[in-house]
């Protein structure tokens, strides 16, 4: 037994009365949160190339309207382009399931494979909602939303 006013045995460590120690819950949780971008990959497919597209689970936004969300496409083989190599890309979509429909809102291209240096960068201002390309990024996106389960 410990009298007041001195320390307290938690989970093994020495720690004095009145000072907050998270559960184990809690820093499982926070850990969790800390690593959602690695952790919370989903694959959705491949594109027409045989690169894999991935869903980052943590970007998903529903609206009544549209489904928001980032999916990544890393290169079997890296791509050529006048700045250097691209080894990945990292597009935002957003999917209308009701008009049958998907734009690109932006798309970001990386020159190394961790997904951490910006080759390229495109933000679209005002995106065009139309018909996804059958074996790209858009139609992965809207075949994993908008069909049932």
């Amino acid at each position: 037994m410990t009298k007041e006013g001195t320390k307290n045995h938690i989970g093994g460590f020495s720690v004095p009365f009145g000072v907050f120690v998270p559960s184990r819950a809690q820093r499982a949780r926070a850990f969790i949160r800390s690593m959602s971008p690695f952790l919370l990959l989903q694959l959705v497919g491949t594109i027409a190339g045989g690169n894999p597209v991935t869903l980052e689970a943590a970007t998903v936004k529903k609206t009544p309207a549209e489904i928001t969300a980032v999916l990544r496409t890393t290169f079997t083989k890296p791509a050529k382009a006048p700045g250097g190599e691209w080894f990945g890309t990292r597009t935002k979509v957003a999917v209308r399931c009701k008009d049958g429909t998907a734009a690109v809102l932006e798309n970001r291209y990386y020159s190394d494979a961790k997904f951490t240096k910006v080759a390229n960068e495109r933000i679209i201002r005002q995106p065009g909602y139309a018909a996804p390309v059958p074996g790209s990024a858009q139609a992965l996106a809207y075949t994993h939303f908008c069909t049932a389960k």
